[in-house]
């Protein structure tokens, strides 16, 4: 999203690249002499085309300067798919899949682009992949410097280490833990992904003074926090078919990065339902993909600076030895979906969504939404016989928003309903 806007910024009058204001060309009648100011492409190459430009027909002139346009974008978001793939994610079929794609729609637009001129199909794409190059070469000085660690495949810089758990289940009297209990096997998730530059928000004014946990500062038990874990607890074992629904849904599944992924999957939705075009498309895009990326900050800040407990942890030790609803014991309570590896608070699904929503309605100054999808009763991953529990029947499952607040509440609700917080 980033190098699309600031490969579009190049091109729109009052726009500035979040990255990139070295060239502007906004101006159909100097863009050749712009080019040649900015040391982009060969002295040749732009001598034939300010020849063919100055004696161009306005109306050619116009779909020179679009197809240019188009052409840079395209080719940096191709850059960008390339670059992580060569970086980022090993043996990925979904990007391998997605760059294929990628790699189809920028030879259509060279096929629609040579439609245009013979003068200038070559030239315009000669012109854009210098000028794409220079754009991505401005923006990987400073991401490869953002603390996200991309080249080293986002292995922990951080050095955090699980505190140890001071639960003694043959206590008569236990102590439960406060602190993060990773599950066996688990490995704590980009720990040091708080302290990544943000793009617009400081994230230490953003961290609440304290959150709620097993015990207040006197050291008695957290009354609250047990109410807490309790709701959690009660959700666990009487789900509906609606709630399991509505958890799977949100925690998206295999391949899927949630709930962002989710949420930009219903945004290509919105682009195409409001007709939008480049520019408006472009624009939500980059300030939707950049609300959750500070979110995304923000969140990570707030967990590994409290390293709180999962409700999970706290209900097998809390209820160890008790028997609850349908005969299980508490030690052997599992949540409804799988627990990530990572601190408790604050909620990633939280603040994704609320991030998300708040750009929606800020951007369309409505916060109608009439979004829904529907869910096919054996298409559940984590109940056995579909999401009411009977084999072979069931009703599908429709989850419907009138607003993109709903939505995003919902989003959130769904952890709780997964037993993740």
């Amino acid at each position: 999203a980033v190098v699309q806007f600031d490969s579009w910024a190049v091109f729109h009058e009052n726009a500035s690249g979040a990255y990139y204001n070295t060239l502007k060309l906004n101006d159909l009648n100097n863009i050749n002499e712009l080019l040649v100011d900015a040391g982009i492409s060969s002295e040749a190459e732009l001598s034939k085309f300010s020849l063919n430009y100055e004696y161009a027909s306005d109306t050619t002139k116009e779909l020179v300067f679009k197809a240019l346009r188009q052409s840079v974008i395209s080719r940096g978001a191709h850059k960008v798919l390339v670059d992580i793939q060569k970086s980022m994610i090993d043996d990925s079929d979904v990007l391998t899949e997605l760059i294929e794609q990628a790699d189809l729609l920028l030879e259509q637009q060279i096929d629609d682009i040579n439609t245009l001129s013979p003068y200038f199909s070559g030239l315009i794409d000669d012109i854009s992949v210098d000028l794409s190059d220079e754009i991505y070469s401005v923006l990987l000085e400073d991401l490869r410097n953002d603390g996200a660690n991309q080249l080293g495949l986002y292995a922990d810089t951080s050095g955090y280490t699980p505190t140890t758990s001071i639960y003694d289940p043959i206590s008569s009297s236990p102590t439960l833990d406060s602190e993060w209990q990773p599950l066996p096997g688990q490995t704590a998730l980009t720990p040091y992904w708080g302290d990544v530059k943000t793009f617009a928000t400081d994230v230490d004014q953003l961290l609440p003074e304290s959150v709620v946990g097993p015990y207040l500062e006197s050291g008695l038990l957290n009354n609250e926090y047990i109410d807490e874990i309790n709701e959690v607890l009660d959700f666990s074992l009487s789900l509906s078919p609606h709630q399991r629904a509505i958890a799977e849904h949100w925690e998206g599944g295999e391949n899927t990065f949630t709930p962002p992924g989710i949420w930009l999957q219903d945004l290509d939705s919105l682009i195409t339902g409001n007709n939008l075009g480049l520019d408006e498309t472009i624009e939500l895009n980059f300030r939707t993909t950049q609300a959750m990326y500070d979110s995304s900050i923000a969140v990570w800040n707030t967990k590994y600076h409290f390293n709180s407990v999962r409700p999970g942890t706290s209900i097998r030790q809390f209820y160890a030895d008790e028997q609850l609803l349908g005969g299980l014991v508490g030690s052997d309570f599992e949540s409804y979906l799988p627990v990530p590896p990572f601190p408790d608070i604050a909620s990633g699904h939280s603040g994704f969504s609320a991030s998300f929503n708040s750009v929606l309605v800020d951007y369309f100054g409505s916060n109608t939404y009439g979004g829904s999808v529907v869910l096919a009763d054996d298409s559940s991953l984590y109940s056995e016989n579909g999401f009411d529990g009977l084999k072979n029947v069931g009703d599908d499952v429709t989850l419907t928003w009138d607003t993109f607040s709903q939505a995003a509440e919902q989003a959130g609700l769904s952890r709780l309903y997964g037993g993740i917080h």
